[in-house]
């Protein structure tokens, strides 16, 4: 290869290293991982120590959002960091149906509720139910979490208010999405928040907390940022966003996605890198 592209630390980042030293093949890392940010990896120190001097070594370090890079940085990552966001699919032609009165609120669920925080949402919800009444709450969840689902059980609102919809495919979600008022991301810390943003491809507004990455692209024009782990602010949300989500309009949503994240947009921000990268090597 002219250049290596390599994802994740650190066991991939051997051959990159391998094909510099023998061949002067220049390479790139692009780190995914939410670990930086909410629960740190543990590394003993000569895997750390490999880790920190392949990112020294790397030509680019790549990441989703200026979090994430903050994150590695103060976690000994150092290197030359570029911002390469996740590519967001916008699906021009879909529409919506119509919900009636219905006020539909979607959170979506991770493998754990420890870093999303959905349990904090039912709670609130249940507190505010009364407040919003055409207001239900769908919850996609990846696999069963008896915690949750006891969480909705307290509220006396499980298939009455709350709903859980589990193990659907990518094409289902966003079938959700574009069915949705809005969406709640209540994380307590996210690299980037793929489910905020194919809310906004789907057309549809996001309250978010301010959990990292997504205050770096939601503005008052397309959502609202709230704090974290803030169950009063996140009742005035619910209220507010219940009361004003069809004045945002989708297609401004589907928009503002398309020039920030569109495979277009992103993927001439890998090949610029390429590019640089050869150019470099060429002279």
């Amino acid at each position: 290869p002219n250049i290596s592209h390599v994802h994740i630390f650190t066991r991939p980042t051997i051959l990159a290293i391998y094909l510099r030293f023998r061949f002067g093949i220049p390479f790139l890392i692009t780190e995914h991982s939410s670990h930086f940010v909410h629960d740190l990896p543990i590394l003993l120190p000569p895997k750390k120590w490999f880790a920190q001097y392949v990112s020294r070594s790397a030509k680019f370090v790549t990441a989703v959002s200026k979090t994430l890079e903050k994150a590695m940085d103060d976690f000994g990552f150092h290197g030359n960091y570029r911002i390469v966001p996740n590519v967001i699919f916008v699906k021009e032609n879909k529409t919506t149906v119509s919900l009636g009165d219905e006020v539909r609120i979607i959170a979506i669920a991770g493998l754990t509720d420890g870093r999303k925080n959905i349990a904090g949402l039912i709670e609130t919800f249940g507190n505010i139910h009364l407040q919003i009444p055409m207001a239900t709450l769908h919850i996609i969840r990846p696999i069963k979490d008896n915690s949750l689902m006891s969480k909705a059980i307290e509220t006396s609102l499980l298939n009455n208010k709350i709903f859980f919809h589990d193990y659907l495919s990518n094409d289902a979600v966003y079938e959700m999405l574009f069915n949705s008022s809005f969406l709640v991301v209540n994380s307590l810390s996210e690299t980037f928040s793929m489910s905020a943003a194919e809310a906004l491809a789907c057309g549809k507004p996001v309250i978010s907390t301010r959990c990292g990455g997504p205050e770096e692209f939601i503005t008052e024009e397309i959502g609202r940022l709230i704090e974290v782990n803030n169950p009063a602010i996140l009742e005035e949300a619910l209220k507010w966003m219940y009361e004003h989500h069809k004045e945002f309009d989708p297609q401004k949503l589907k928009k503002y996605v398309k020039q920030k994240f569109s495979m277009e947009v992103v993927g001439k921000l890998i090949s610029s890198l390429y590019e640089e990268m050869l150019n470099h090597k060429s002279q």
